[in-house]
């Protein structure tokens, strides 16, 4: 039998409401982080965080995030930057594995073909220099 498809809603620039597809491993990833924390995505409200912040039972804050993010970047030995660079990252990965222009654009909830290229284009052709120090702190 197939295994259900998971979805999840949310907020896109200019309030843009969407829904996608969560891939299984980020699924996955986060049931293993919620078992951790004893809690179980099943039994779970609605309204109830995902991120786990110990006695906190609200989860993790936005600037708790922030802060934890900076802490591994410098952990890792990469430029320091903020959470839209994980955005960057998607778009550029997508490209790379050869989806289209277009696929891209939807994906990040442009408004057209033109700002996705745009976006794009500052991206490609960058080399990173910082990878192997970042594979080397991962253990890769």
């Amino acid at each position: 039998m197939p295994r259900p498809r998971i979805s999840y809603k949310y907020v896109g620039k200019g309030h843009h409401l969407g829904r996608r597809e969560l891939p299984r491993p980020a699924y996955e990833a986060i049931c293993i982080t919620l078992a951790d924390a004893g809690r179980d995505l099943a039994t779970m409200e609605p309204a109830e965080s995902l991120w786990q912040a110990g006695s906190r039972a609200s989860g993790v804050t936005s600037s708790t995030f922030y802060a934890r993010l900076q802490r591994y970047m410098r952990a890792a030995g990469v430029p320091l930057s903020g959470v839209h660079v994980l955005r960057h990252t998607a778009a550029k990965l997508r490209r790379d594995a050869g989806e289209s222009i277009e696929a891209v654009s939807q994906f990040l909830d442009h408004s057209s073909l033109q700002v996705t290229c745009v976006y794009l284009k500052r991206l490609e052709g960058t080399e990173d220099r910082t990878w192997p120090s970042v594979a080397e702190s991962i253990g890769v």
